[in-house]
């Protein structure tokens, strides 16, 4: 037999499996629909859940992406302020691009890992039949908080260079 008549054969074997193994759950009704296609219970739900937990997890890394910005753009201005023989743009402390960097590089790792705590909750929630006390708004509006503390401090860090 030649090789593509070997694979032809694996091939056709596989889908008469995979064939077989929907029959079987069909005719036991579990997952699948009257049109064959598989159900996820609460569905919407789960996909709504999945859809926060991804936009959290995209303002993370844009976060994270700032901070890294803020922290290369204040090694940019003293590499051009080197460059025309000028001294470093003064501002608030000789770290202080650095601690903002850092610390918004922190708060996205702390907003992905809090997203995905609370993703995980969300969905073991969604899958009881119990009903559960919603979770605390406190970790949400402690990174808010963290944000617009940052966002002050890169209006003063800011304003410095400029002056």
């Amino acid at each position: 037999m030649t090789l593509s008549g070997k694979i032809f054969r694996r091939i056709s074997q596989t889908a008469e499996h995979i064939r077989s193994f929907i029959a079987c759950v069909h005719a036991r009704g579990d997952g699948l629909n009257n049109k064959g296609g598989f159900v996820i219970k609460n569905f919407s739900d789960h996909a709504a859940n999945e859809r926060t937990y991804l936009a959290w997890i995209r303002t993370g890394v844009t976060v994270m992406a700032f901070g890294f910005l803020v922290e290369k753009f204040d090694i940019f201005l003293s590499y051009i302020a080197e460059a025309l023989r000028k001294t470093a743009p003064i501002h608030s402390g000789p770290y202080s691009a650095q601690i903002l960097g850092i610390g918004l590089v922190l708060l996205g790792i702390c907003m992905m890992i809090t997203a995905t705590i609370r993703f995980a909750w969300t969905g073991r929630a969604i899958d009881e039949s119990h009903i559960r006390d919603r979770a605390s708004p406190l970790p949400y509006v402690i990174m808010v908080g963290a944000l617009v503390l940052m966002g002050i401090m890169l209006l003063v860090y800011l304003t410095r260079i400029s002056a």
